[in-house]
């Protein structure tokens, strides 16, 4: 199937390709918000000389192979299905209430349903995401806690890739970058990933849909489930919606 660029953006905040830079799409930054309210601690002010200088540090040239890496040490899975929790895409609010009962429901808004829960033993977030007229569900965002500091929260996002690996085969894509002047040991690599300057997202292409983890900017674990189907019938209401208007 094809990535689509919204989505290739929300799995990633920004993925690099050479020196392109996706910019994120309106649901990464209600997400990321909503993670600001409701899991994260306010982040320190950036200022000017909490990062590095760009004439003292020399960032490390990377390959392509380096920047975009596809793992071959496990086997690739076969009939590869998006799914969280035995929701079944496409179903309305009430049906996915039913199903992620097992989560504390928090609220519902005109698009999405928020419940709070655990994956796992972290504590979490969890946003089912609708379609604006059928109200059908699209999209599952997780917003995991993490622990602080950049060594925990790079080991922790590297155990849900590899409990997602175990599920779902190989990543199709997987991105580890700092951008100047930032790199990984120089002690500022929690800021660079705040100010979108390191990024850290792994992509499952599946059958019919796809799968996303990776760190946010507000020090997460960030993981996204979008069916196929119902994303694109998501994107014709948006689009119906502004014809409508216009």
């Amino acid at each position: 199937m094809q990535i689509s660029k919204g989505l290739k953006a929300l799995v990633f905040t920004t993925l690099v390709t050479g020196c392109s830079i996706n910019i994120p799409t309106v649901e990464t930054i209600a997400i990321e918000r909503l993670s600001d309210e409701s899991m994260v601690e306010e982040s320190e002010t950036i200022t000017p000389s909490s990062r590095p200088s760009e004439e003292n540090i020399s960032t490390p040239n990377k390959t392509e192979e380096q920047l975009e890496t596809e793992t071959s040490s496990i086997p690739e899975q076969v009939g590869r299905k998006v799914s969280f929790q035995g929701v079944v895409f496409g179903d309305n609010f009430e049906k996915v209430k039913q199903k992620l009962k097992k989560f504390e429901f928090v609220r519902q808004e005109k698009d999405f349903l928020l419940f709070k829960g655990r994956i796992g033993t972290d504590s979490a977030t969890i946003m089912a995401i609708f379609t604006p007229e059928s109200k059908r569900l699209w999209k599952i965002a997780c917003l995991i806690d993490a622990p602080k500091g950049f060594v925990n929260l790079k080991s922790k996002w590297e155990e849900y890739c590899q409990v997602l690996t175990e599920k779902y085969g190989n990543p199709d894509k997987k991105l580890e970058i700092f951008l100047s002047p930032y790199y990984e040991g120089d002690g500022y690599e929690e800021t660079a990933i705040a100010v979108d300057k390191a990024f850290f997202g792994s992509l499952w292409n599946l059958d019919d849909g796809l799968i996303g983890c990776r760190i946010s900017s507000t020090k997460i674990i960030l993981v996204e489930y979008e069916n196929e189907k119902f994303s694109a019938l998501n994107q014709d209401e948006k689009k119906s919606a502004v014809r409508n208007d216009l």
